[in-house]
């Protein structure tokens, strides 16, 4: 139906694209999410969102939500009646102004701000290693629920997976757990007395 819908007058619609994720929670645990906007996020940004808006509700694409979304433009325009044929005269106290025919349809834009795309924020993230880290985490018992991993090249220092085991989408332990050191770790704690 939207042939029949989008030419009727006096509608308005908003249209929008989202970028799709490589799949279904690819790296959230770091990437975030992203959603209509919430009364809270509404309340603390006065004037900046409505209701109905897709914003970054948390993660990077919170963070950086002003970059990754861009701004929206705007446009005010005039639509005049057509005068009759030949045009019209005016006269307004003494000034006498004519117009020449307008077309009904066309309006007359009075003021416009250009939309600006977002940018795209860079991670370090690899998705293949970060796919296997998700893999891993998967097939962990859920009695396990505060498993989590972050895999950092030492070279570098990049981050290249986080991820969260099977309560992963509760709480962001990868990110923000904070836990001591594992058995593992005793032969470098070791070797550092």
């Amino acid at each position: 139906v939207r042939d029949q819908v989008f030419p009727l007058p006096g509608t308005v619609f908003r249209t929008i694209s989202t970028p799709q994720p490589i799949y279904e929670g690819f790296a959230r645990a770091v990437l975030g999410r992203s959603g209509e906007v919430t009364a809270d996020i509404i309340a603390a940004n006065p004037g900046l969102f409505e209701a109905g808006d897709i914003v970054g509700l948390s993660g990077l694409q919170g963070k950086y939500n002003s970059v990754l979304a861009g701004k929206p433009g705007l446009e005010i325009g005039v639509k005049r009646a057509a005068p009759a044929a030949g045009g019209s005269t005016t006269t307004v106290t003494g000034l006498t102004t004519t117009s020449a025919i307008r077309d009904p349809d066309q309006a007359e834009v009075l003021f416009r701000v250009e939309p600006t795309a977002g940018q795209p924020v860079q991670t370090t993230i690899d998705p293949r290693v970060q796919k296997a880290a998700e893999d891993a985490l998967a097939r962990v018992d859920p009695k396990f629920e505060n498993s989590a991993l972050v895999a950092v090249q030492v070279s570098t220092g990049n981050v290249l997976a986080v991820a969260n085991g099977p309560q992963g989408n509760t709480v962001n332990n990868a990110m923000v757990g904070q836990y001591p050191p594992g058995s593992t770790f005793k032969v470098v704690t070791g070797y550092a007395v």
